[in-house]
């Protein structure tokens, strides 16, 4: 996991959290919107965290909220602990000017990595502290079947609307969804038969993360 020292200006937060690592289709719409970000400010600081190559571990969260309960002289190691990356990650999101989440999806929800990341960061900061205030966020999600409106799985996404409710209304952040589906077509052959829907989706996807890293970057550019 990367760190940063609090007080410490942070430019782009960039998050993963999928559990295919290099092989992540969500890392990878992830990295087209980072490249065309970098590419107008290459010289800017960027913090990277990988949730699945290195989780918080499962006990923070309860043991953060236990420590915001008990005296500080009292408390535990492992609540100091939790609390303390609790208050590091919420530092992290708070000064990044902009933000890139990469997600997989998972069993119809969100990605416990990620969601892990965004309950710790609660215990942190008081109700209605909308630390995203006024900054872009790319949330970048991949799925391995498909889930458009016209599908038969169209509804059964509860982990996107979720997200994007938390980090807009929740934190105040401007979201751009970056979406692709039908990622397991040409991986698993019972989906053979949508090739070419799955190669579209796939270009289409590919498309989007490339304007929206030029549009976000853009948009930094503007309030520098």
């Amino acid at each position: 996991m990367s760190t940063i020292s609090r007080g410490i200006s942070v430019t782009l937060l960039r998050i993963d959290s999928s559990i295919l690592g290099p092989h992540s289709a969500s890392r990878e719409l992830g990295d087209l919107v980072q490249e065309h970000w970098t590419q107008e400010h290459g010289d800017s600081a960027v913090v990277t965290r990988d949730f699945a190559a290195n989780p918080i571990p499962a006990t923070y969260w309860g043991a953060a909220v236990s420590a915001g309960q008990t005296p500080e002289q009292l408390r535990t190691d492992e609540q100091k602990a939790a609390a303390a990356l609790a208050g590091q990650l919420a530092d992290e999101l708070r000064n990044a000017e902009t933000v890139i989440i990469a997600t997989g999806f998972y069993n119809f929800g969100v990605n416990q990595f990620l969601k892990s990341w965004i309950d710790l960061i609660f215990t942190a900061v008081a109700q209605g502290d909308q630390i995203l205030k006024d900054k872009d966020i790319a949330l970048c999600v991949a799925r391995g079947g498909y889930y458009g409106d016209d599908g038969p799985r169209a509804g059964w996404d509860h982990g996107t609307p979720w997200l994007v409710r938390v980090l807009s209304e929740a934190w105040g952040g401007n979201v751009t969804v970056v979406e692709r589906d039908f990622t397991l077509v040409g991986v698993n052959p019972a989906l053979d038969q949508f090739k070419e829907q799955g190669a579209a989706l796939r270009e289409a996807a590919y498309d989007k993360s490339r304007l929206t890293g030029k549009e976000l970057a853009s948009a930094y550019a503007a309030r520098k």
